[in-house]
């Protein structure tokens, strides 16, 4: 009898423990799926809702812009869990730079990139025109800038006026030059010179300003304008007067120039607003995170281009410390006459008082 119960016993207890082994092995099941549903689903470990961006910009394939772009689409993906897709256009895949900025305020492009200041400036923000007279021709001086209050109130504008936030300021490009077919090396050598400006009246009279002879001519246009003796001269960033041969025509590389730019990194806000907090943390973050890999990046590429330059026969001029002051000098009072009228009263000082901090 005693050997029965204890058979039973041992029966019962072999299936309690199937039972709890079966409970267990559904639980752990369960668990899975749900993190395996979430992760489709929901993005990952966060339980953030997946969403789906489109980044487009008007560089070509190869271009370092369209390189950090998918640093950023290649980050977001990783810290979200792959709860934040970004799909990158680029080469004015979504249209050119006004279309894509057009159809961010109506929601149908997600993402952009582009030069800051003069975009900011087409839409209404004038005083960030002000940043082309003098006051901001360095980096250094670009990158105190865009971490100013000045800054921060046109981005706020530039937000209440088209619904477009700014994700990142600080992708900071090449600084101006100019190169000419003859040297330089003086203010005094400006004089008279034939110079391909963009069409805008305020760079045009830039340039006059300071002695040259200023002619809008489109930017596809440059290379046979110097080329044929259209003009002279004209500007550029390092980088473009390298990669589109200008130097060619025009071997005189003055080291100097009266602005330097950044990129933006926009989004349609009511898209940012309908992210997560920890989405939009990491969003920033990658944009900010690949701002930085950009701008030195692009500045060892252009360091590379300007030893190519001086090898195929480009010879490097620089202007003294004085004309360096002079010719600043002479685009501080140019943007101040525009005071009260394309900008508003005392945006010259400070411009000049968030740079010089």
């Amino acid at each position: 009898m005693k050997k029965r119960i204890t058979s039973v016993l041992a029966l019962v207890l072999a299936m309690a423990m199937i039972l709890t082994l079966g409970a267990c092995g559904k639980g752990t099941a369960s668990v899975a799926a749900v993190g395996t549903e979430g992760g489709a689903s929901n993005g990952g470990a966060a339980g953030d809702p997946v969403v789906t961006l489109s980044f487009g910009s008007t560089s070509s394939a190869e271009d370092l812009i369209t390189q950090a772009m998918q640093r950023v689409a290649e980050t977001c993906k990783e810290k979200s869990g792959g709860s934040i897709v970004i799909n990158v256009f680029p080469a004015s895949q979504l249209g050119d730079a006004t279309a894509q900025l057009e159809s961010m305020t109506s929601g149908g492009q997600d993402m952009f990139i582009e030069s800051q200041a003069s975009y900011m400036q087409n839409y209404g923000i004038q005083d960030a025109g002000a940043c082309s007279f003098g006051v901001v021709n360095t980096q250094e001086k670009l990158a105190k800038l865009t971490k100013s209050d000045v800054w921060k109130e046109w981005e706020q504008q530039f937000l209440d006026t088209t619904g477009i936030a700014t994700l990142a300021n600080n992708w900071i490009r090449q600084e101006t030059v100019i190169c000419s077919k003859k040297p330089l090396n003086t203010i005094a050598d400006f004089k008279g010179v034939k110079i391909r400006t963009v069409s805008s009246e305020t760079t045009i009279a830039s340039y006059n300003a300071l002695g040259f002879s200023a002619t809008p001519i489109a930017f596809s246009e440059v290379f046979l304008s110097l080329q044929q003796g259209v003009v002279d001269a004209t500007f550029g960033t390092k980088d473009n007067v390298y990669t589109n041969s200008f130097y060619v025509e025009a071997p005189n590389i003055l080291m100097w120039g009266p602005s330097c730019t950044n990129l933006g990194v926009w989004i349609n806000n009511a898209k940012l607003q309908s992210m997560t907090e920890n989405q939009r943390q990491i969003l920033t973050d990658a944009c900010q995170e690949a701002g930085d890999w950009y701008t030195q990046e692009a500045n060892e590429l252009t360091e590379g281009y300007v030893e190519d330059m001086v090898k195929a026969g480009a010879n490097l001029t620089y202007l003294s410390d004085a004309d360096t002051e002079t010719a600043n000098n002479i685009l501080v009072e140019l943007g101040r006459s525009y005071e009260g009228s394309k900008f508003s009263a005392g945006v010259m000082d400070r411009i000049l008082a968030a740079v010089n901090e």
